[in-house]
């Protein structure tokens, strides 16, 4: 509730006619900027003035903070539609992700179940084929017993030779269980590192700041990015949108740009980035040279690496000169395309 009369000091003055605000004057104190008013000042009715002055729940502002107070409620008003808009586009590529991971994690389940089945099967055959030779030999015993009793070295060598056979099946067996477990692990690693990078971009061609202190070079390319995807692509990213943004590798005295690594907090600000790389372009200089890539992991950069050397090679070969060949497609589903040439 606004302040009464009771706190007033000697020197208060009313916002409105710079009088003095006096303990026998009707006062009242704005609780925004805590100036004094003389209500017939500020078009206080005496009823007004009582009730104000009774009710502790009644807030009083003075006709200019009034005019501010709206404006702050309204802007206050936006910010939450614009917050609660954000919240739910992150709740929106929350789910996504969380599907994308369930699916992930299905899929790895069911391939571990597959391998455990495997390696059962395996397991199974092998202590099988053991059984079989252990039975094999105690028949083998008894007829070489009868048929060369008394002729110990020849059997002992007949019975190393069978132990041997047995023993190197059952060592291939276990190879090819062993084998099945490396390859599966393999695939789980690199499913995995797929995921990890789906949400990442790779930008060439950025120029890299001189400046000594690496927060501040960090500032620079963080800046040169927001510019990149606002100005030059059109893509309205926020700086929330951003996790990390570093360079690749170790920074040199003298020479080329480090790439630059951008991780998103969601996989939309990225897809809408690389639906929009053909604005590159039509974008001022500073922007036109930068070229933008998947992260891709070791296998999918090898296969990359063989398609644009094939397109290449396709390019050169082609007698008419009127196509060449580009490497287009998402991370280990690229294929090579024919494209005519503009005249």
């Amino acid at each position: 509730m606004a302040a009464r009369k009771s706190s007033l000091k000697d020197e208060d003055r009313c916002g409105q006619c710079t009088k003095h605000v006096g303990e026998k004057d009707n006062g009242i104190q704005c609780e925004l900027c805590e100036s004094w008013f003389h209500t017939a000042c500020e078009g206080v009715s005496d009823e007004m003035y009582k009730v104000v002055g009774k009710n502790e729940a009644l807030h009083w502002f003075c006709k200019k903070c009034n005019s501010n107070a709206m404006k702050m409620l309204k802007e206050i008003g936006e910010r939450a539609k614009e917050v609660d808009s954000r919240i739910a586009k992150l709740e929106k590529d929350m789910k996504v992700m969380s599907g994308h991971i369930t699916k992930v994690k299905d899929e790895m389940m069911k391939d571990m179940q597959k391998l455990s089945t495997e390696v059962n099967e395996a397991k199974s055959e092998v202590d099988k084929q053991l059984v079989r030779n252990s039975k094999e030999m105690t028949e083998l015993s008894g007829k070489f017993k009868e048929v060369c009793e008394g002729q110990e070295s020849t059997w002992n060598e007949v019975v190393k030779k069978e132990v041997k056979l047995s023993l190197n099946t059952v060592s291939d067996d276990i190879q090819a269980v062993q084998n099945t477990l490396i390859e599966t692990k393999i695939q789980a690693n690199e499913q995995c590192d797929k995921e990890s990078r789906r949400k990442n971009i790779i930008i060439y061609k950025i120029p890299e700041s001189n400046k000594d202190r690496q927060e501040d070079r960090h500032k620079e390319d963080i800046s040169f990015c927001m510019q990149l995807f606002n100005n030059a692509l059109q893509a309205g990213v926020v700086e929330e949108d951003v996790v990390k943004v570093f360079r690749l590798g170790r920074r040199a005295e003298r020479g080329a740009s480090r790439p630059l690594m951008v991780q998103f907090g969601s996989y939309s600000p990225k897809n809408i980035i690389m639906e929009s790389l053909y604005k590159l372009r039509g974008a001022e200089q500073k922007f036109s040279s930068v070229a933008i890539a998947h992260d891709m992991t070791l296998n999918e950069r090898e296969q990359c690496k063989q398609l644009v050397a094939e397109a290449k090679e396709l390019t050169t070969s082609e007698a008419s000169g009127e196509y060449i060949y580009r490497v287009r497609g998402l991370p280990g589903q690229m294929k090579i395309t024919k494209i005519r040439v503009r005249s």
